[in-house]
């Protein structure tokens, strides 16, 4: 009965992408595979997360963050599984969007490194800013609703411009495409602020 569904969803109009979105969906609620009891909490990779953080504040290499606000109910969307909790990006994240800098296009010299926006490449540059495996989410000209696509990986020699937030997941406990699957499956529109 399950399979006959499934393949009524996938051939119906736009049934892929709402099947995308269901399997999405469901990974982000935890309900894709079977929760193993033994797994370390997310409470204590988080103390983990913590520390490190703390480490590269008092070595100068990151600055210390904003304190971030509790979690209220009315945000959470849906009951986690046993184990998980719910946390604000910057808990698992670094933004770096100080880094960031925007060229115009009359100041762009052309060469092999991409320029990043909102939605990705707008052009190859002479230089770069990053080099490593990064985290965009659009701002300014992107899509937020549920299923666009507000964020991607990019890795290597980057430029990116004031377009695109920057992201670092501490990968202890996020993985890139994990946060990108996250990010793509939520209605991201209620955040945007400003015209």
């Amino acid at each position: 009965m399950l399979l006959s569904n499934l393949n009524l969803l996938a051939t119906a109009p736009s049934g892929v992408a709402r099947l995308r979105e269901l399997i999405l969906t469901l990974a982000v609620q935890g309900k894709l595979v079977p929760q193993d009891p033994s797994d370390e909490p997310a409470s204590e990779l988080l103390k983990k997360i913590r520390a490190e953080k703390d480490r590269l504040i008092a070595k100068g290499k990151i600055k210390r963050d904003k304190p971030l606000a509790e979690i209220a109910e009315e945000e959470k969307p849906f009951e986690l599984p046993h184990g998980w909790e719910w946390v604000r990006l910057g808990e698992v994240t670094e933004i770096l969007d100080s880094l960031r800098k925007p060229v115009t296009k009359e100041d762009r010299l052309p060469g092999p490194y991409p320029y990043y926006g909102a939605s990705g490449i707008v052009d190859y540059v002479s230089a770069y800013l990053f080099d490593e495996p990064l985290v965009l989410v659009g701002e300014d000209g992107a899509k937020w609703g549920a299923g666009d696509k507000t964020a991607f990986t990019i890795t290597g020699r980057t430029w990116v411009n004031n377009h695109a937030h920057v992201l670092r997941p501490q990968r202890a406990a996020l993985a890139d495409m994990f946060l990108v699957n996250v990010l793509t499956a939520l209605d991201l529109s209620e955040f945007i602020t400003g015209v």
